[in-house]
Protein backbone atom coordinates (compact mmCIF):
# COMPACT_ATOMS: atom_id res chain seq x y z
CA UNK A 1 0.00 0.00 0.00
CA UNK A 2 2.71 2.44 1.24
CA UNK A 3 4.46 1.80 -2.38
CA UNK A 4 1.01 2.91 -3.86
CA UNK A 5 0.61 5.85 -2.29
CA UNK A 6 4.14 7.06 -3.51
CA UNK A 7 3.61 6.25 -6.64
CA UNK A 8 0.37 8.53 -6.84
CA UNK A 9 2.28 10.88 -4.59
CA UNK A 10 4.93 11.60 -7.59
CA UNK A 11 2.91 11.30 -10.58
CA UNK A 12 0.58 14.59 -9.38
CA UNK A 13 3.05 16.94 -9.87
CA UNK A 14 2.89 15.88 -13.30
CA UNK A 15 -0.57 15.81 -14.32
CA UNK A 16 -0.56 19.12 -12.84
CA UNK A 17 1.42 20.22 -14.89
CA UNK A 18 -0.06 18.44 -17.90
CA UNK A 19 -3.22 19.81 -17.04
CA UNK A 20 -1.48 23.22 -16.97
CA UNK A 21 0.28 22.03 -20.32
CA UNK A 22 -3.00 21.82 -21.77
CA UNK A 23 -4.75 24.89 -20.30
CA UNK A 24 -2.10 27.19 -21.50
CA UNK A 25 -1.36 25.69 -25.28
CA UNK A 26 -4.79 22.98 -25.85
CA UNK A 27 -6.43 26.30 -27.22
CA UNK A 28 -4.22 26.12 -30.52
CA UNK A 29 -5.38 22.68 -30.83
CA UNK A 30 -9.05 23.26 -30.35
CA UNK A 31 -8.39 20.79 -26.92
CA UNK A 32 -9.78 22.38 -23.72
CA UNK A 33 -10.12 20.41 -20.42
CA UNK A 34 -13.11 23.00 -19.44
CA UNK A 35 -15.23 25.23 -21.24
CA UNK A 36 -13.54 28.30 -21.14
CA UNK A 37 -15.11 31.70 -20.25
CA UNK A 38 -16.82 34.07 -22.73
CA UNK A 39 -13.71 36.22 -21.91
CA UNK A 40 -11.15 34.04 -22.49
CA UNK A 41 -12.74 32.20 -25.16
CA UNK A 42 -12.21 36.40 -27.12
CA UNK A 43 -8.93 36.63 -25.76
CA UNK A 44 -8.04 33.17 -27.47
CA UNK A 45 -9.22 34.48 -31.00
CA UNK A 46 -7.59 37.89 -30.23
CA UNK A 47 -4.06 36.03 -29.50
CA UNK A 48 -4.04 34.34 -33.05
CA UNK A 49 -4.94 37.74 -34.55
CA UNK A 50 -2.18 39.41 -32.91
CA UNK A 51 0.27 36.94 -33.86
CA UNK A 52 -0.73 35.92 -37.32
CA UNK A 53 -2.96 38.81 -38.53
CA UNK A 54 -1.56 40.34 -42.21
CA UNK A 55 -2.59 43.62 -40.59
CA UNK A 56 -2.55 43.17 -36.92
CA UNK A 57 0.38 45.37 -36.33
CA UNK A 58 1.29 49.48 -35.63
CA UNK A 59 -0.01 52.02 -33.53
CA UNK A 60 -3.99 51.20 -35.10
CA UNK A 61 -4.59 47.79 -34.11
CA UNK A 62 -2.69 48.19 -30.70
CA UNK A 63 -5.14 50.80 -29.45
CA UNK A 64 -7.93 48.27 -30.75
CA UNK A 65 -6.88 45.29 -29.19
CA UNK A 66 -6.44 47.01 -26.06
CA UNK A 67 -9.78 48.32 -26.47
CA UNK A 68 -11.44 45.01 -26.94
CA UNK A 69 -9.77 43.67 -23.95
CA UNK A 70 -11.33 45.60 -21.82
CA UNK A 71 -14.55 45.14 -23.80
CA UNK A 72 -14.29 41.36 -23.17
CA UNK A 73 -13.62 41.42 -19.14
CA UNK A 74 -17.27 42.53 -19.77
CA UNK A 75 -19.13 39.88 -22.03
CA UNK A 76 -21.66 36.87 -20.82
CA UNK A 77 -21.58 34.70 -23.98
CA UNK A 78 -19.64 33.89 -26.80
CA UNK A 79 -21.60 35.69 -29.13
CA UNK A 80 -21.17 38.40 -27.23
CA UNK A 81 -17.65 37.87 -27.74
CA UNK A 82 -17.48 37.65 -31.22
CA UNK A 83 -19.77 40.78 -31.51
CA UNK A 84 -16.75 42.60 -29.98
CA UNK A 85 -14.08 41.04 -31.87
CA UNK A 86 -16.36 41.01 -35.51
CA UNK A 87 -14.45 44.98 -36.42
CA UNK A 88 -11.52 43.63 -34.22
CA UNK A 89 -11.17 40.68 -37.03
CA UNK A 90 -11.43 42.96 -39.99
CA UNK A 91 -8.95 45.08 -39.00
CA UNK A 92 -6.21 41.94 -38.62
CA UNK A 93 -7.23 40.36 -41.38
CA UNK A 94 -9.47 43.04 -44.12
CA UNK A 95 -12.32 42.12 -46.01
CA UNK A 96 -10.90 38.50 -46.43
CA UNK A 97 -11.24 37.48 -42.99
CA UNK A 98 -14.60 36.26 -41.08
CA UNK A 99 -16.37 34.23 -38.77
CA UNK A 100 -18.47 31.71 -39.74
CA UNK A 101 -20.57 30.18 -37.16
CA UNK A 102 -21.18 26.46 -36.42
CA UNK A 103 -24.39 25.65 -37.85
CA UNK A 104 -23.25 27.57 -40.77
CA UNK A 105 -20.02 26.14 -41.66
CA UNK A 106 -21.72 22.31 -40.52
CA UNK A 107 -24.41 22.32 -42.66
CA UNK A 108 -23.79 19.68 -45.59
CA UNK A 109 -23.85 21.87 -49.24
CA UNK A 110 -24.01 20.10 -52.56
CA UNK A 111 -21.28 20.32 -54.03
CA UNK A 112 -21.38 21.18 -57.78
CA UNK A 113 -18.76 18.91 -60.12
CA UNK A 114 -16.98 20.88 -63.04
CA UNK A 115 -18.98 21.15 -66.58
CA UNK A 116 -16.77 20.09 -69.79
CA UNK A 117 -18.04 20.40 -72.85
CA UNK A 118 -16.31 19.42 -76.13
CA UNK A 119 -16.73 22.31 -79.03
CA UNK A 120 -15.79 22.48 -82.53
CA UNK A 121 -11.65 22.71 -83.90
CA UNK A 122 -10.58 20.92 -80.90
CA UNK A 123 -11.54 23.13 -78.09
CA UNK A 124 -12.54 21.78 -75.04
CA UNK A 125 -14.48 23.94 -72.14
CA UNK A 126 -14.62 23.80 -68.51
CA UNK A 127 -17.21 25.64 -66.35
CA UNK A 128 -15.00 25.79 -63.26
CA UNK A 129 -17.58 25.63 -60.14
CA UNK A 130 -16.35 26.60 -56.57
CA UNK A 131 -15.59 23.72 -54.48
CA UNK A 132 -16.08 24.27 -50.48
CA UNK A 133 -16.31 20.74 -48.81
CA UNK A 134 -12.94 19.62 -46.88
CA UNK A 135 -14.24 16.28 -47.64
CA UNK A 136 -11.80 13.98 -49.21
CA UNK A 137 -14.39 11.85 -51.07
CA UNK A 138 -16.02 15.14 -52.48
CA UNK A 139 -12.09 16.06 -53.28
CA UNK A 140 -11.35 13.34 -55.21
CA UNK A 141 -14.83 13.36 -56.85
CA UNK A 142 -13.90 16.64 -58.42
CA UNK A 143 -10.50 16.32 -59.38
CA UNK A 144 -11.08 12.95 -61.19
CA UNK A 145 -13.63 14.82 -63.23
CA UNK A 146 -11.20 17.37 -64.47
CA UNK A 147 -8.32 15.06 -64.97
CA UNK A 148 -10.30 12.09 -66.46
CA UNK A 149 -10.89 14.41 -69.35
CA UNK A 150 -8.09 16.65 -69.67
CA UNK A 151 -5.92 13.24 -69.48
CA UNK A 152 -7.73 10.80 -71.70
CA UNK A 153 -9.24 13.26 -75.03
CA UNK A 154 -7.33 14.90 -77.42
CA UNK A 155 -8.05 18.93 -77.63
CA UNK A 156 -5.69 21.77 -79.11
CA UNK A 157 -7.14 24.62 -76.73
CA UNK A 158 -8.71 24.69 -73.50
CA UNK A 159 -11.66 27.65 -72.45
CA UNK A 160 -11.26 27.79 -68.37
CA UNK A 161 -14.44 29.82 -66.88
CA UNK A 162 -14.02 30.77 -63.73
CA UNK A 163 -16.66 33.02 -63.90
CA UNK A 164 -18.63 33.20 -60.71
CA UNK A 165 -16.25 30.67 -58.63
CA UNK A 166 -16.26 32.21 -55.16
CA UNK A 167 -13.34 30.07 -54.10
CA UNK A 168 -13.51 27.40 -51.33
CA UNK A 169 -11.00 24.23 -51.12
CA UNK A 170 -8.38 24.93 -54.23
CA UNK A 171 -6.84 21.70 -54.07
CA UNK A 172 -8.72 19.92 -56.20
CA UNK A 173 -9.43 22.66 -58.18
CA UNK A 174 -5.30 22.70 -58.83
CA UNK A 175 -4.43 18.88 -58.64
CA UNK A 176 -7.78 18.59 -60.95
CA UNK A 177 -6.05 20.63 -64.02
CA UNK A 178 -2.50 19.00 -63.31
CA UNK A 179 -2.57 18.05 -67.20
CA UNK A 180 -2.58 22.25 -68.40
CA UNK A 181 -0.27 23.09 -65.57
CA UNK A 182 3.37 22.52 -66.07
CA UNK A 183 4.84 20.98 -62.39
CA UNK A 184 6.78 23.49 -60.31
CA UNK A 185 5.72 27.04 -58.87
CA UNK A 186 2.49 27.82 -58.87
CA UNK A 187 2.29 30.99 -56.51
CA UNK A 188 4.10 31.66 -53.51
CA UNK A 189 2.61 33.45 -50.09
CA UNK A 190 4.26 35.71 -48.00
CA UNK A 191 3.12 36.27 -44.42
CA UNK A 192 3.49 40.23 -42.07
CA UNK A 193 7.18 38.55 -40.89
CA UNK A 194 8.02 38.40 -44.58
CA UNK A 195 8.49 34.50 -44.11
CA UNK A 196 7.37 32.78 -47.81
CA UNK A 197 5.96 29.95 -48.49
CA UNK A 198 5.84 28.04 -52.07
CA UNK A 199 2.92 26.05 -53.53
CA UNK A 200 4.70 23.78 -56.33
CA UNK A 201 3.03 21.27 -58.07
CA UNK A 202 4.12 17.58 -59.03
CA UNK A 203 1.57 15.80 -60.80
CA UNK A 204 -1.51 15.44 -58.08
CA UNK A 205 0.74 16.86 -55.35
CA UNK A 206 1.17 20.88 -54.35
CA UNK A 207 3.42 21.27 -51.92
CA UNK A 208 1.60 22.39 -48.61
CA UNK A 209 -1.64 21.21 -49.72
CA UNK A 210 -3.89 17.88 -49.34
CA UNK A 211 -3.01 14.88 -51.71
CA UNK A 212 -5.06 13.77 -54.20
CA UNK A 213 -5.09 10.18 -55.64
CA UNK A 214 -6.76 10.56 -58.75
CA UNK A 215 -8.03 7.77 -60.69
CA UNK A 216 -6.51 8.19 -64.02
CA UNK A 217 -2.62 9.10 -64.72
CA UNK A 218 -1.92 11.99 -65.87
CA UNK A 219 -0.76 12.81 -69.00
CA UNK A 220 1.18 16.52 -69.06
CA UNK A 221 -0.18 18.89 -72.36
CA UNK A 222 1.14 22.21 -73.38
CA UNK A 223 -1.91 23.60 -75.11
CA UNK A 224 -3.29 27.32 -75.02
CA UNK A 225 -5.04 28.39 -72.47
CA UNK A 226 -8.10 30.57 -72.17
CA UNK A 227 -8.87 32.09 -68.77
CA UNK A 228 -12.93 33.95 -68.05
CA UNK A 229 -12.99 35.73 -65.22
CA UNK A 230 -15.83 38.24 -63.63
CA UNK A 231 -16.33 40.45 -60.39
CA UNK A 232 -17.48 37.15 -58.75
CA UNK A 233 -14.53 34.92 -59.30
CA UNK A 234 -13.08 35.42 -55.85
CA UNK A 235 -10.39 33.75 -53.32
CA UNK A 236 -9.69 30.74 -54.32
CA UNK A 237 -11.03 31.02 -57.78
CA UNK A 238 -8.60 33.82 -58.53
CA UNK A 239 -5.49 31.81 -56.89
CA UNK A 240 -6.46 29.12 -59.80
CA UNK A 241 -6.09 31.94 -62.47
CA UNK A 242 -3.39 33.72 -60.80
CA UNK A 243 -1.70 29.83 -61.32
CA UNK A 244 -1.42 30.13 -64.59
CA UNK A 245 0.29 33.84 -64.74
CA UNK A 246 3.18 33.75 -66.86
CA UNK A 247 2.57 30.63 -68.52
CA UNK A 248 3.21 30.86 -72.57
CA UNK A 249 0.04 30.53 -74.37
CA UNK A 250 -2.43 32.22 -71.59
CA UNK A 251 -4.80 34.74 -72.12
CA UNK A 252 -7.38 36.56 -69.76
CA UNK A 253 -10.62 37.52 -70.85
CA UNK A 254 -13.98 39.18 -69.41
CA UNK A 255 -14.07 41.43 -66.78
CA UNK A 256 -11.70 41.96 -63.23
CA UNK A 257 -12.26 39.52 -60.44
CA UNK A 258 -13.69 40.12 -57.15
CA UNK A 259 -9.80 41.24 -55.66
CA UNK A 260 -10.02 38.62 -52.73
CA UNK A 261 -6.02 37.88 -53.49
CA UNK A 262 -4.62 37.01 -49.81
CA UNK A 263 -4.10 33.91 -48.19
CA UNK A 264 -6.33 32.55 -44.99
CA UNK A 265 -5.63 30.31 -42.07
CA UNK A 266 -8.70 28.68 -41.03
CA UNK A 267 -8.63 27.91 -36.98
CA UNK A 268 -11.53 26.94 -34.75
CA UNK A 269 -13.26 28.10 -31.21
CA UNK A 270 -14.48 26.72 -28.30
CA UNK A 271 -18.05 26.62 -29.64
CA UNK A 272 -17.52 25.60 -33.29
CA UNK A 273 -17.10 28.88 -34.51
CA UNK A 274 -14.50 28.89 -37.63
CA UNK A 275 -12.46 31.88 -37.87
CA UNK A 276 -11.14 32.68 -41.55
CA UNK A 277 -8.55 35.14 -40.94
CA UNK A 278 -6.09 36.46 -43.16
CA UNK A 279 -2.19 35.69 -43.01
CA UNK A 280 -0.57 36.01 -45.96
CA UNK A 281 -0.60 38.14 -49.27
CA UNK A 282 0.09 36.13 -52.81
CA UNK A 283 2.97 36.20 -55.66
CA UNK A 284 2.61 34.52 -58.20
CA UNK A 285 5.60 32.86 -60.16
CA UNK A 286 7.07 36.14 -61.59
CA UNK A 287 7.20 37.56 -58.63
CA UNK A 288 4.28 40.19 -58.61
CA UNK A 289 2.62 40.54 -55.83
CA UNK A 290 -1.06 40.51 -54.89
CA UNK A 291 -2.85 42.06 -51.86
CA UNK A 292 -6.50 42.04 -52.50
CA UNK A 293 -5.78 43.40 -55.79
CA UNK A 294 -8.44 42.09 -58.57
CA UNK A 295 -6.70 40.29 -61.58
CA UNK A 296 -7.66 42.08 -65.04
CA UNK A 297 -8.39 40.87 -68.34
CA UNK A 298 -6.36 41.15 -71.11
CA UNK A 299 -9.38 41.61 -73.02
CA UNK A 300 -12.45 43.17 -71.48
CA UNK A 301 -15.01 41.38 -73.44
CA UNK A 302 -19.15 40.99 -72.73
CA UNK A 303 -19.07 37.88 -74.97
CA UNK A 304 -15.81 36.21 -73.64
CA UNK A 305 -16.95 32.72 -74.91
CA UNK A 306 -17.09 33.90 -78.16
CA UNK A 307 -13.55 36.15 -77.80
CA UNK A 308 -11.71 33.12 -76.16
CA UNK A 309 -13.07 30.59 -79.09
CA UNK A 310 -11.18 33.28 -81.59
CA UNK A 311 -8.34 33.79 -79.86
CA UNK A 312 -7.85 30.34 -79.49
CA UNK A 313 -8.43 29.24 -83.13
CA UNK A 314 -5.57 32.06 -84.26
CA UNK A 315 -3.18 30.05 -81.73
CA UNK A 316 -3.89 26.70 -83.57
CA UNK A 317 -3.64 27.47 -87.03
Amino acid sequence: MKKIMIGAVSIIPLLIGLCIIIYIYGPNFNLYLIPPSPERYGKIALKKMDDLGLYASGETWEENKIKAQKKLKKVSSYGQARDVLTPVLKLAGGKHSQFIQKETSSRAVKQSTPNIKRLDNGIIYIKLPPFTSVDKKQSKKYADALNHFLSQKEYQGVILDLSDNTGGNMAPMLIGLSSILPNGRLFSLINKYNQRTAFDLTNNRIDNQETIALTDPIHKKKVPVAIIMNNRTASSGEVVGLSFKGLENVHYFGQHSAGYTTGNMVFWLYDGTQVNLTTSILMDRQGKRYENDPLQPDTWSENPIRESKNWLKSKMN
